[in-house]
């Protein structure tokens, strides 16, 4: 059995002695969330060839665990790493006595496999529970699931692993405690057991977190006032642009969450005032543009990243739009180096991912975590900024997943697997999140495999990955996606959640949507579209007119209908909307 450090115990015994009479801390989830990441992928990094972790069985059934709990909620069907590590406990298994390895580490393995929603069936598991329980001589829980399970597998065996979820006033306190802990690659001390302890209390303490506010309603859509048909762009951009550069939006000389800098919403704020016609700039904004361009840049790390340390890929794609827009050698240079990055994060034949699997050539907030269309198609924007085009290698691969994320079974045959069953591609053209995933919902169809449906910003998202692949528009996959558009035409809601029982779930990411429907449209060409009604639609005065209305007194706009997506925070909704009137007239 692994015997841990005098200093790791010490580790230990106070990481989970946090959970007794904290105070509750200022500490944003979103902070937490993004140290998760991060520390997860070190894990990543110092998973071994075999696929294990650590000392053996009981540190690769944690980490394994680790990953199943986060936020991210990963299953075996999200990387070949987790299908290693699953492999290497199965490799260990005695069929006959349904062990592997002593009791503890069958325990903390049968714990691993159920959480991952592994496809090696429910056997496996019941006859490992059943061994350990025999072995310990323990009763069964009559429930198999998670919280039931966990608590027997800390009564069995004596100690807090996996650790119990704190109070949710002790939880933020204790996060906080966490993210000072780690190092600024991601590990408690360099050492993986104390890594994984840390990532399993932090998962607590989000779980907690994420149980302390009911969601509020969504406001009805027809309450939106009245497209302000007299708008006057050049006033907009200046008066969101004041509200951005007042100090008290501000985190020291950058922006982000509150009282914590963000190279991410820095990045975003940097690209929005560089959408703001030069004629139309002041020099203080100038000057604000230049002075955040250099802090991007010199933020940069050896590998071409530019992070604070989470949603790595994201922010770098950010960074690299911003920085591409300069004239300026030393951007430019690093700009190449995040698009270096980039290509590298994709996920392919490098990090272990054949042409077969449904992740192939899709990026994610970390990089190849757990690819997605948002930070794909934030990656591509960032690509094709810095010069990539149709031929380059990572457009190439990124059209495999895109092709995987279409409603569209001529072109998107195969099946998707996880947790939730079996999917396949419905027949609307539209696009959604990650194959067999959609915030928007599932179908189930008779035959009992689900289509995940189709909704506006990832439909435009994909259809500006088709064009940046250099798809014409009579290719039948474009025309698809347009049709999808037409039908759906909207600039007061994300369209496609009609089937939510979400009152919000239209609202949610309101302005993003805009700002990839305005990309998009731009990139399509034309002023106007012909919506499923037969009316000519003139986009781009359309998008200004709704901002128009929407635009606060301070200049700021904010989604007081659904803060979803931290769209409650009028830094980042300013952004996305200056952003979406660059293309506007």
């Amino acid at each position: 059995m692994h015997r841990p450090s005098p200093r790791l115990r010490a580790f230990s015994f106070a990481l989970f002695a946090f959970f007794l009479g904290l105070a509750p801390s200022a500490a944003h989830a979103q902070d937490l969330k993004g140290a998760v990441d991060t520390s997860l992928r070190w894990l990543r990094e110092h998973q071994k060839q075999d696929g294990a972790w650590g000392s053996g069985l009981e540190d690769t059934s944690l980490a394994l665990y680790a990953f199943a709990t986060s936020h991210r909620k990963y299953t075996v069907w999200d990387g070949p790493w987790l299908r290693r590590g699953v492999d290497l406990l199965l490799a260990k298994r005695d069929a006959a006595k349904g062990s592997i390895g002593s009791a503890r580490e069958t325990l903390l393995a049968a714990l691993a496999i159920e959480a991952l929603k592994t496809d090696v069936g429910s056997a496996v598991v019941e006859d490992a529970l059943r061994f350990a329980a025999r072995e310990l001589k323990r009763e069964l829980p009559a429930d198999r699931e998670r919280a039931a399970l966990e608590g027997f597998v800390r009564t069995a065996l004596g100690d807090n692993v996996p650790p119990a979820e704190p109070d949710s006033k002790a939880a933020a306190a204790l996060g906080q405690q966490l993210m000072e802990q780690r190092d600024e690659a991601g590990s408690f001390g360099g050492e993986v057991r104390a890594t994984i302890l840390g990532v399993l209390t932090m998962n607590r303490c989000l779980d907690a977190q994420s149980r302390k506010k009911a969601p509020k309603n969504a406001t009805p859509k027809s309450s939106l006032p009245a497209p302000k048909a007299d708008y006057d762009l050049a006033r907009m951009r200046e008066n969101a642009a004041r509200f951005l550069l007042d100090p008290q939006q501000r985190v020291g000389e950058m922006w982000g969450f509150g009282p914590y800098p963000d190279l991410g919403i820095t990045g975003m704020v940097i690209g929005a005032l560089q959408a703001i016609p030069s004629a139309q700039r002041s020099p203080q904004i100038e000057a604000e543009i230049g002075k955040g361009l250099d802090k991007l840049a010199q933020a940069q790390r050896k590998d071409g990243s530019i992070h604070n340390g989470q949603v790595v890929a994201y922010t770098t794609s950010v960074a690299v739009l911003a920085l591409s827009r300069s004239t300026k050698k030393e951007h430019q240079e690093a700009a190449q180096r995040g698009r270096a990055y980039l290509t590298q994060a994709q996920s392919d034949e490098g990090e272990g991912y054949g042409e077969d699997h449904k992740y192939y050539g899709g990026i994610g907030y970390g990089g190849d975590e757990r690819p997605d269309l948002s930070n794909l198609q934030m990656a591509m924007d960032a690509l094709a900024a810095a010069g990539a085009d149709a031929q380059d290698d990572a457009v190439k691969k990124a059209l495999v997943f895109l092709q995987r994320v279409q409603n569209r079974s001529e072109s998107n045959p195969g099946a998707a697997r996880n947790e939730e069953g079996t999917f396949v591609a419905g027949n609307d053209g539209g696009g959604i999140y990650a194959p067999g995933e959609s915030p928007a919902g599932t179908t189930k169809l008779a035959d009992g495999r689900k289509t995940a449906r189709s909704y506006g910003s990832m439909t435009y998202a994909l259809l500006k990955g088709f064009l940046y692949a250099g798809l014409p528009k009579d290719d039948a996959r474009v025309k698809a996606a347009f049709e999808w558009i037409q039908k759906n035409y909207s600039v007061d809601e994300n369209p496609g959640f009609e089937l939510s029982s979400d009152p919000d779930a239209a609202a949610q990411g309101y302005f993003y949507y805009l700002h990839t429907m305005a990309r998009t449209l731009d990139l399509y060409g034309g002023d106007t579209l012909t919506d499923v009604g037969g009316r000519t639609r003139a986009w781009r005065k359309e998008i200004a007119a709704r901002l128009g209305a929407l635009q606060r007194a301070d200049g700021s706009w904010v989604n007081d209908r659904a803060e979803r997506w931290w769209e409650g925070n009028p830094v980042l909704a300013t952004a996305y909307a200056l952003l979406a009137l660059e293309y506007c007239r």
